[in-house]
């Protein structure tokens, strides 16, 4: 038996503690990876590189995977080019391409559910690993009426369609909790919907739900369906 040593690529600093550019597909990233990751793995004896969102997926498919011997597993959360509304059409055929591509040269493929493996090739290995469910202590209001979301205010999980539904529905309470680019014009020009804003502890959030809705454009496994499951919701 020896250690095995595993690089996480992820898309926030604040997982991996890495000092490096929030990844996207630029000059940016591109010379970061070839400057920095790169050599860091090589140098690192690293056994297995796990890319966690497109962007480092891409990167890693088209500049590192036959650069370094690490075998490379690509964990796939969802759908992994942009959804209609977050970019032109142009664009969104373009990332698939260059994502397709990119991943074609990985090893394996971790999905979190069978509607995200179907966007990987099929001459790459994938599995379905659903997340383990989370550990919440805490307790939840067995009354609670109210319709909620709880997400990120963001196009891909579209709140919007959330506030269509409450306004369909005067005689419900929908409350929404989540942060994001969109939650301050949410608020402005959705009264139908109570925006509460980010909260730190999901029990707080479910407490006052009693149905959650997901309208998400593209969602592989949301946790979200998990912590409510857990909490009864």
């Amino acid at each position: 038996d020896r250690e095995v040593t595993v690089q996480m690529v992820t898309g926030l600093d604040e997982f991996d503690g890495r000092k490096r550019p929030r990844l996207k597909i630029n000059w940016r990233s591109v010379r970061w990876y070839h400057s920095r990751f790169i050599p860091e793995v090589v140098a690192g004896g690293v056994d297995y590189v796990v890319t966690s969102i497109p962007q480092s997926d891409i990167l890693h498919g088209l500049l590192g995977a036959r650069r370094v011997q690490a075998r490379w597993i690509v964990y796939v959360h969802g759908q992994p080019f942009p959804v209609r509304g977050q970019a032109i059409l142009a664009k969104r055929l373009l990332w698939r391409f260059l994502w397709r591509r990119a991943v074609r040269r990985a090893d394996q493929a971790i999905a979190v559910s069978e509607w995200g493996a179907k966007f990987v090739p099929e001459s790459v290995h994938t599995i379905v690993i659903p997340p383990a469910a989370p550990q919440l202590v805490g307790h939840r209001d067995s009354d609670a009426q109210a319709v909620g979301f709880v997400g990120r205010m963001s196009i891909g999980k579209d709140p919007v369609l959330f506030a269509r539904i409450a306004e369909s529905m005067p005689e419900r309470e929908f409350v929404a909790y989540g942060d994001g680019l969109l939650l301050p014009e949410l608020r402005r020009s959705e009264p139908a919907v109570d925006w509460r804003g980010g909260v730190d502890d999901p029990v707080a959030a479910f407490s006052t739900i009693g149905i959650l809705l997901v309208p998400s454009l593209a969602e592989g496994l949301g946790l979200v369906l998990l912590q409510a499951a857990v909490l009864g919701v």
